[in-house]
């Protein structure tokens, strides 16, 4: 049953310390629903401890030589933390056996099937074919960077990760990162589902990622309106 708590703040679904302080202070009149809810806030409590150490490993693993540079580059797009980025270097290693973006995009699953026949071609949803993990992780990368309404500005997060970058990396990551939000509002101008849009733009994100991992920085990544179906999913 119901208590009728009311978490303190807007924003309940933080889990904070705060947040954590406030649980640990509850007190339900009925002893054995207090002690379920106790037993329920220290599982969470638990959880929450193996998730912090396995992402302390993530980053040790990270730091090593043979990762860290291609992380840092990495995590200087906006939405891509450590754990995505070591993914994407570990699962994929040699970015460059892609030819061209679109093949790693397509190798992902992010690219809209095709039914043609003669002259004509339709274009349906994206085929899911490849690696399912780092296609996820990139729509979730997606939606975390299109959750800024004003792109233009940087979290001190993000300026953290970029720090120590060279220029072109931070002006290719920052490139992404608006390209992004206008594929999607594009889209969505256009009619789209919210969350076909974001696909798309993890499509892109998908682009920029390969070229960022094979140097091809300076060049313009975009997958063409012929080739992609016209930005559709």
């Amino acid at each position: 049953m119901g208590y009728g708590f009311l978490v303190p703040g807007s924003n309940s679904e933080s889990w904070t310390l705060k947040h954590y302080g406030w649980l640990r202070k509850q007190t339900i009149s009925d002893p054995v629903d207090q002690e379920t809810f106790k037993e329920y806030l220290q599982e969470v409590i638990d959880q929450q401890g193996k998730v912090d150490r396995y992402d302390g490993k993530i980053e040790e693993i990270a730091a090593q030589e043979a990762y860290r540079e291609k992380v840092a580059k990495l995590r200087c797009f906006r939405g891509i933390e450590t754990h995505t980025a070591l993914s994407l270097i570990t699962e994929i290693g040699d970015f460059t056996r892609f030819t061209t973006a679109p093949q790693f995009s397509a190798f992902l699953g992010l690219v809209p099937s095709e039914d043609s026949s003669g002259k004509r071609e339709k274009r349906g949803t994206i085929t899911k074919a490849g690696n399912s993990r780092l296609r996820l992780l990139l729509i979730e990368a997606a939606n975390a960077t299109l959750r800024s309404d004003r792109y233009g500005k940087k979290s001190k997060r993000l300026l953290a990760r970029q720090k120590g970058q060279e220029s072109d990396v931070i002006a290719y990551a920052d490139r992404a990162n608006r390209k992004l939000h206008k594929v999607h509002n594009h889209l969505v101008s256009r009619g789209v589902l919210s969350n076909k849009a974001k696909v798309a733009a993890a499509r892109e994100l998908s682009c920029f990622v390969w070229g960022m991992m094979t140097g091809n920085i300076e060049g313009r990544i975009v997958l063409a309106a012929k080739q992609q179906g016209k930005e559709s999913v």
